[in-house]
């Protein structure tokens, strides 16, 4: 995370690949808010996550955080037209597949 904010200080715009690389490892490591953050900002920036880096955090949302919370963010990301429609239904797929609870 120091390089990473280094960077930015010294006024380099990080990758998108960079981004999502460190998206995915503070949402693997349970820092799921920091990742959150994360994902704003690269919206901030247009930088856009992959698929696996938004299935990746709403997995570790549900673990963390609940169903609940993993639904809210990703009404979120399609509301502010960070996800597509169909992307949003790959990602409801995917929750309703790998967690209990999640209502299409």
């Amino acid at each position: 995370m120091n390089f990473f904010h280094d960077m930015k200080k010294r006024g380099y715009v990080p990758s998108s690949k960079l981004y999502n690389s460190l998206l995915n490892s503070l949402a693997l490591g349970g820092e799921v808010d920091e990742a959150i953050n994360l994902l704003w900002e690269m919206s901030k920036y247009q930088k856009s996550a992959n698929l696996i880096t938004y299935q990746t955090l709403l997995d570790q949302i549900c673990q963390c955080q609940g169903i609940g919370d993993a639904k809210l963010l990703l009404k979120e990301l399609q509301e502010n037209e960070l996800v597509d429609n169909h992307t949003c239904w790959k990602l409801l797929h995917r929750l309703k597949k790998n967690h209990t609870g999640i209502e299409m």
